[in-house]
């Protein structure tokens, strides 16, 4: 299909290559720092006029030309909005409805708090000499830990089983651990 016939079926207010371009740049200016792929990608297919590979080509274009920093040290790696990014937002957020920059601020919080919860959610597995795991759960509070909890589990599918449903439902854990702990069990007579 012609690009051009393509471009004018799309169904939403991002039409373009360049409005496509402007919202990612004015996204990346939204967040409190730097974001990984996956996350930037969550926030930015909030709108069905483009998909993934309408994103690709102009996320690629944008780091292409600097306005967005990928620091690939870090893994998975990181993206920053550069100081050209910034110089750019009021412009690019000008150019887009504000239907779209509520959209775009509603998925950055969305994001940004999960990021935030996730951050806050520590677990590791070391393996012992005996062939057991040394399971570590935390939910910290920037370096101290609100919960925490060591335990030790026979094998390596169990050490990984207990770290993913920790990960997913940490919150729940905390509060039936507390609700446990200050509960008063009855006394056997």
């Amino acid at each position: 299909m012609p690009r051009q016939k393509k471009t004018q079926e799309r169904l939403g207010f991002l039409r373009t290559d360049a409005d496509i371009s402007y919202f990612i740049t004015y996204v990346m200016t939204l967040l409190p720092g730097p974001i990984t792929y996956e996350a930037l990608l969550d926030i930015c297919l909030i709108d069905e006029a483009f998909g993934y590979f309408e994103f690709q080509v102009q996320f690629d274009r944008l780091v292409e030309t600097g306005i967005i920093f990928k620091n690939a040290e870090n893994d998975p790696p990181l993206y920053f909005a550069t100081q050209t990014c910034y110089d750019n937002a009021e412009g690019v957020a000008m150019a887009l409805p504000a239907s779209v920059k509520d959209k775009a601020y509603a998925a950055v919080q969305r994001v940004v708090t999960r990021m935030k919860r996730n951050s806050d959610i520590q677990t590791s597995a070391t393996l012992n000499e005996d062939g057991t795991y040394k399971v570590t759960l935390a939910v910290m509070s920037g370096e101290e830990a609100l919960f925490k909890l060591e335990i030790m589990l026979e094998n390596k599918k169990n050490a990984d089983k207990a770290i993913d449903n920790f990960k997913k439902h940490a919150e729940y854990y905390y509060r039936e651990y507390l609700n446990g702990l200050l509960e008063h069990p009855e006394e056997d007579e």
